[in-house]
């Protein structure tokens, strides 16, 4: 048994999958063992084969819970890949609100009920944050402006366009904000290198 994760023990797994043990390794129809983990949302890849003389082995690599979207309601806890695992209003992830969602499936990519493709923009955004090791705790998209809170007091406000463009420019301010002991207000970024920070929340 070898399992890439954290979210499911090995006797989990075995019991998921529906194991008989005790039984000649080459009757066993290891087929459905696969099919029955493949089923939860968790489970990204899993293999199942045959190892001489006697063993069946299970490796699964699950996905890990990773951002939380507000889907009317409830929370959905989704992976990096945007991929929907379990709706949990108790959430310690960063949150993802304002996002048009067709109704989400387990299991499966969440999608955009409308042509305008936020869900996309927000996964790749986060992820251009955290390879520029900027902490960010929410984004919330509006019609006009996507609000950025990096801490919980502390919002940078601006188009998503904007936003990428001035990558560099985000990260000077936040470095002579922190410089300062500063870690509440809002962050105005605009067109033409416009930068501007208030103390206003």
């Amino acid at each position: 048994m070898e399992n890439q994760g954290a979210h499911y023990t090995n006797e989990q797994i075995i019991s998921m999958s529906e194991a008989k043990t005790g039984v000649n390794m080459f009757r066993v129809l290891i087929t459905p063992w696969k099919q029955n983990l493949a089923k939860d949302p968790y489970i990204k890849h899993v293999k199942v084969s045959r190892k001489l003389p006697d063993t069946i082995k299970i490796t699964i690599e699950e996905r890990v819970e990773k951002y939380a979207v507000a889907v009317k309601a409830n929370t959905l806890i989704i992976d990096a890949e945007g991929v929907g695992l379990v709706f949990d209003t108790n959430s310690p992830y960063i949150r993802i609100d304002g996002l048009d969602l067709a109704e989400p499936v387990l299991g499966q990519k969440i999608k955009d009920s409308s042509k305008v493709k936020n869900t996309e923009k927000a996964l790749g955004l986060l992820k251009t944050f955290e390879e520029n090791q900027i902490p960010v705790v929410k984004l919330a998209f509006s019609e006009v402006l996507l609000s950025v809170s990096i801490y919980d007091k502390l919002t940078c406000k601006a188009e998503y366009d904007v936003i990428i463009e001035n990558m560099e420019n985000l990260k000077e301010i936040l470095a002579d904000l922190k410089s300062k002991n500063i870690e509440r207000g809002t962050i105005r970024l605009g067109k033409d290198d416009y930068l501007a920070w208030s103390p206003s929340i």
